[in-house]
């Protein structure tokens, strides 16, 4: 039953790790759709429009999901590289990889955190 169990629950993390690595990729492109559809603030003539709160945090959203590209960005740079299109789409894929394992990581901890602070549960009749 145990062994039954196990299986489960492995699957389950990565049914997880799945889902959270597809939305974590396509998280960005979102984003960016988002921010072009709502128009903000991006005029280059006079007077100028100051950013939205809505639009500072959809610029802080893309810009946490992107930090895994940037030493990518800074390596690419250094060899003398520019970082295009076909470069940034497969490493939105890692990205996402990335911030999956990093949510995994947290909810392990966290389990085998509460599996040690719980006590013996026994059942009694």
């Amino acid at each position: 039953m145990e062994a039954l169990l196990e299986k489960s629950a492995r699957r389950r993390r990565a049914i997880r790790f799945l889902i959270v690595a597809f939305c974590v990729t396509i998280a960005p492109v979102f984003i960016i759709w988002l921010e072009s559809a709502l128009n903000f603030g991006d005029s280059d003539l006079p007077p100028y429009q100051p950013g939205t709160t809505f639009e500072s945090l959809l610029n802080t959203g893309l810009a946490l999901l992107g930090l895994p590209l940037a030493p990518v960005d800074f390596i690419f740079s250094k060899l003398g590289y520019n970082t295009t299109d076909s470069v940034i789409a497969p490493l939105f894929i890692i990205s996402g990889l990335f911030w999956a394992f990093i949510v995994e990581l947290v909810l392990v901890a966290k389990n085998r955190l509460l599996k040690n602070k719980r006590p013996n549960e026994t059942i009694s009749n």
